[in-house]
């Protein structure tokens, strides 16, 4: 995101307040970032953060709150997941993983409803997660979903 922008790393420690290699040991993972810094970075870098926030979440073990709809958090997840991994079309991801149909991904990351879990975990390899952190966020949205079908 960071490189997309054009923004320097001097930029964002400037902004952030700390040393430019500060920055430099957050971006390339050798440093926690806790949200107050994924936030400037976001909106310095033109994404917005909440796009950012359920990775954020799984990086941090924290868990999404009741407040948050469990059906868009799972996509928000699996859309941050899908940007970070450069926002290949489907026909890009397709030709390496043949085990999702381009429907699955479109559906998967956009809705609406929510897809059984062989998609979904598919899907998770496919971007390169892991099943243990998907897995519950799916749980919570497909009881979300099957109880607003019941209502």
């Amino acid at each position: 995101m960071q490189n997309g922008s054009g923004r320097r790393q001097w930029d964002l420690a400037e902004r952030m307040g700390v040393h430019e290699s500060y920055v430099s040991r957050m971006l390339s993972g050798e440093r926690f970032v806790n949200w107050k810094y994924v936030k400037i970075i976001c909106e310095m870098c033109g994404m917005d953060p909440e796009r950012m926030k359920p990775l954020w979440d799984a990086s941090a073990g924290v868990q999404p709150s009741d407040t948050e709809d469990p059906v868009q958090y799972l996509r928000t997840y699996l859309q941050g997941l899908h940007f970070a991994l450069g926002s290949p079309a489907p026909k890009v991801i397709l030709a390496t993983h043949q085990i999702l149909s381009a429907e699955d991904i479109d559906l998967a990351l956009y809705g609406p409803g929510v897809l059984d879990w062989q998609v979904i975990e598919r899907l998770t390899f496919v971007l390169q997660s892991l099943t243990t952190i998907t897995r519950p966020l799916w749980r919570r949205a497909q009881t979300a979903a099957e109880n607003n079908r019941a209502s």
